[in-house]
């Protein structure tokens, strides 16, 4: 794979009270403005629930780890629902065991994510 096509990056996809977060690439200590950016684009969304799609996050290293708990933290201070969906096995179980995603909020997918999110029985709309 190409070094341009690992470019770390986001896309957001709001659709009323929903932020989807897409997060494409492979994640370093390098990115801290694309961070920092994505958290104040997200903490300043309307959005009651917000998804972290993870599913393109090809690696996160260890020192961008903080980054994403930082960017979580401020999703829930805000008082908006999160959902972590997509991180490949190798990803997801590293990410939880080292406390930076929090198993709970974890799903497998973006369909899995928006279902709760309707679901009845969830705490979504």
């Amino acid at each position: 794979m190409s070094q341009a096509a690992s470019k770390f990056h986001y896309f957001l996809n709001n659709k009323k009270h929903v932020l989807v977060v897409s997060f494409i690439g492979i994640g370093s200590g390098k990115d801290v403005d694309t961070f920092i950016k994505c958290q104040r684009e997200t903490t300043q969304s309307t959005a009651k629930f917000v998804i972290l799609n993870l599913s393109g996050l090809e690696d996160l290293a260890p020192e961008a780890f903080v980054f994403l708990v930082k960017l979580q933290s401020s999703i829930r201070d805000k008082g908006k629902h999160l959902y972590v969906c997509g991180l490949n096995r190798d990803l997801r179980i590293n990410l939880v065991n080292r406390g930076v995603v929090r198993e709970i909020e974890m799903t497998t997918g973006l369909f899995e994510a928006l279902q709760k999110i309707i679901s009845p029985n969830g705490n979504g709309a």
